[in-house]
């Protein structure tokens, strides 16, 4: 039994393109680069802060809430390998002191050191408000400078920065959720995103507003979430393994563009692992079970040949082991993303997600 211990993360860079319906734009749609790190795919776009624009390539991430940026006065070797922001070529740049947004005053104001850990990392800076703009959706939005950050995961990254899409609740503040403030600046037609992964030759993309139906193969499956703790989450009612389902008391299923892979517990991936079977000559590679996730009464399928990652004759599960805080949660990562278009609907009150088999070339339209 072996299977991949990784984190990844997902991201932005190109043309926009704006989607009109009656004069208004409904879906702004920006196109993600593709590089691969480590064997593995990577998407990652780019975004401007300030005035003039000084731009950032940066992870899209609905695995976490807060836009953090390298500041130029950053000594990490981290932050000297990538863009920083520069708060003084800025015109509409203004200094925080605290999550909530208030303008700093003066030189003599205390400001809040906030401190983010990711899944291999962390950072931790001081907050600026700054004009932010994803395409042609801007907005004035709080966001983390930062001051300090681990050479893991960031030193050899593709990317300057993290941009979370995480549900408001996971953000340090409502006016750091950026989802929320292009939401309410009107910059953004339907309060939704969702996210393209293609195929080789593919564009891939980030689509911010209404869902493009070129995308979808068939209807989507529309599953309200649970928004507890801020992830964008479903309840996950089994795991399938052809005939065979693992049932997990109130397992969530996460859906999270920051990472690559699927993940979850160690004791639940090992046992998925160990059912698989595959074997280390990869003898039986071809002859693995489909890979089912039950979510909303229907189940959503990854076959063999796309949970099995070759390197020459080598070959190795695209599992990895993650432990989130709360009840158990696995994670569907690029790996399910690829496989399905998913949207992301943020109502007022609730929230959903869209599940839809992407439109590949050959793609079967049913789940």
């Amino acid at each position: 039994m072996h299977f991949l211990f990784c984190f990844f993360f997902a991201l932005v860079e190109a043309k926009v393109t704006l989607l009109r319906e009656k004069g208004k734009a409904s879906s702004i749609s920006i196109p993600l680069s593709r590089t691969w790190t480590r064997g593995r795919q990577q998407f990652y776009g780019t975004i401007s802060i300030g005035s003039p624009p000084q731009h950032f390539r940066v992870v899209f991430d609905t695995g976490s809430g807060n836009l953090l940026v390298p500041a130029s006065t950053c000594e990490s070797s981290a932050c000297l390998a990538h863009r920083s922001f520069d708060p003084e070529a800025s015109e509409t740049a203004r200094d925080v002191a605290t999550a909530e947004g208030d303008v700093v005053a003066g030189p003599e104001d205390t400001r809040d050191l906030v401190q983010i850990t990711f899944g291999t990392g962390s950072a931790e800076g001081f907050l600026v408000r700054d004009r932010v703009c994803l395409g042609a959706a801007c907005a004035d939005a709080v966001f983390v400078s930062v001051m300090e950050e681990t050479e893991e995961p960031f030193l050899a990254a593709p990317f300057d920065g993290i941009l979370g899409l995480s549900l408001p609740a996971m953000s340090e503040s409502g006016a750091m959720s950026l989802f929320g403030s292009l939401l309410a600046s009107g910059a953004v037609g339907e309060r939704a995103f969702s996210f393209f992964i293609g195929d080789a030759g593919e564009e891939s993309e980030l689509v911010l507003g209404k869902p493009l139906e070129k995308h979808m193969a068939g209807s989507p499956v529309f599953v309200e979430v649970d928004q507890t703790g801020g992830y964008w989450q479903v309840p996950l009612e089994q795991i399938m393994l052809d005939g065979t389902s693992f049932t997990v008391p109130e397992t969530r299923a996460v859906f999270d563009s920051g990472s690559a892979l699927i993940g979850g517990p160690l004791d639940v991936m090992t046992s998925i692992a160990s059912e698989i079977g595959l074997k280390r000559d990869c003898s039986n590679a071809e002859e693995l079970p489909t890979l089912g996730f039950v979510i909303g009464g229907h189940t959503f399928r990854i076959a063999p040949t796309e949970y099995v990652a070759w390197e020459g004759s080598r070959c190795s599960l695209l599992l990895h082991a993650v432990q989130l805080p709360g009840p158990p949660r696995i994670i569907l990562g690029h790996l399910f993303l690829h496989k399905y278009y998913v949207s992301f609907h943020l109502g007022e009150e609730t929230a959903r997600v869209g599940i839809a088999v992407a439109a590949h070339a050959g793609a079967v339209t049913t789940v």
